[in-house]
């Protein structure tokens, strides 16, 4: 967002304390009575911001606020938005929720608990979904070769992934992409940024992308549907997704375009019948790839997120934003017009 905006950025560093507010929440909140520093410090003398914007990853990190309480004498408005915050830990987390009530509005990246954390905190409450920077995913115009046949990034149907892996091991000319190590979800990598990259160059080099809903192998609560990171990601890298796809009108709305997720097979030992079928047909799988960046470039860059953030709030966008928004423009116009 700072590419977006003069924005001066207050990024919270680990303190003494800060281990154990994450892992004692209830503890710290009791009995520290302000000993643990665990926000940058804000300057009082006036609202001298458009807007303060708060994002947690977690509702968990509402405690790197520290006891700031008041944005009123920092900024006119000011916004809160938690990443991902499932609507079956509202009753879990009321520890943190109050931390909200400091906030003019929230914006959630799960559509599931909107409605109830509104009634909880009493303060408007938004679903504003992932999104990607569709221009560094976009794989045109210099277009990597595919070289890796399939990828896997994360929870996988364990019967595909075994399918794949036999099918792997028998053709020396299919390669399949996977996770090999547990736990990489609390794994530190080196830098974000490095991570991210990688990644982001795997989606661009791959022709099929397994993307299932977020915690497929999990019951679930009826509100706890939600469209996970992977569908943006794969969708704008220009890759074939194969999955199981949420079925909510969140994921309709969000992705409302032909063949946007293929379907996992029933017998999942079918899954090379699938992708040899998909191989057999260039011709519908260069229409997916080409449809998956464009609507990607129209939809799903994080600059229309903030767009949407500006709007429901009632500020105007900057010339950087509106620059942005026409080069999304301008780039999906010329991938549609490559036919």
């Amino acid at each position: 967002m700072a590419q977006l905006e003069p924005a001066d950025i207050a990024s919270v560093k680990p303190a003494p304390g800060a281990q154990l507010a994450r892992l004692g929440t209830k503890l710290v909140e009791r009995y520290s009575q302000g000993k643990y520093t665990l926000t940058p410090s804000f300057r009082a003398g006036g609202a001298q911001y458009e807007l303060a914007f708060v994002h947690c990853g977690i509702v968990a990190d509402l405690l790197t606020m520290g006891r700031q309480r008041d944005f009123s004498n920092i900024a006119k408005i000011s916004v809160c938005y938690i990443s991902e915050l499932w609507a079956s830990q509202l009753p879990l987390k009321t520890e943190f929720l109050h931390r909200l009530q400091c906030f003019d509005a929230v914006f959630i990246g799960c559509a599931g608990p909107v409605e109830e954390l509104s009634k909880q905190i009493g303060r408007p409450c938004y679903y504003l979904p992932p999104a990607v920077d569709a221009l560094a995913s976009c794989p045109y115009p210099d277009l990597a070769g595919r070289c890796i046949d399939f990828l896997s990034v994360g929870r996988r149907p364990e019967q595909i992934h075994r399918s794949l892996l036999a099918h792997s091991q028998t053709d020396q000319l299919f390669f399949y992409l996977r996770d090999t190590v547990r736990g990489l979800a609390k794994a530190e990598v080196v830098t974000t940024q490095d991570h991210r990259q990688q990644l982001l160059s795997f989606l661009k080099r791959s022709k099929y992308f397994l993307a299932n809903r977020p915690k497929f192998d999990q019951p679930l609560g009826a509100n706890d549907h939600e469209v996970g990171y992977r569908f943006f990601e794969g969708a704008a890298a220009g890759c074939v997704m194969i999955g199981d796809a949420p079925r909510n009108q969140a994921f309709d709305a969000l992705f409302g375009w032909p063949d946007v997720v293929i379907p996992n097979p029933e017998d999942p030992s079918k899954i090379i019948d699938l992708y040899r079928e998909l191989e057999s047909d260039p011709e519908r799988v260069a229409r997916i790839r080409q449809r998956n960046v464009v609507e990607s470039l129209r939809r799903h860059d994080w600059a229309y997120r903030w767009q949407t953030l500006l709007d429901t709030v009632g500020l105007a966008p900057t010339d950087a934003l509106t620059q942005r928004l026409e080069q999304l423009a301008s780039l999906a116009d010329s991938v549609e017009q490559q036919g």
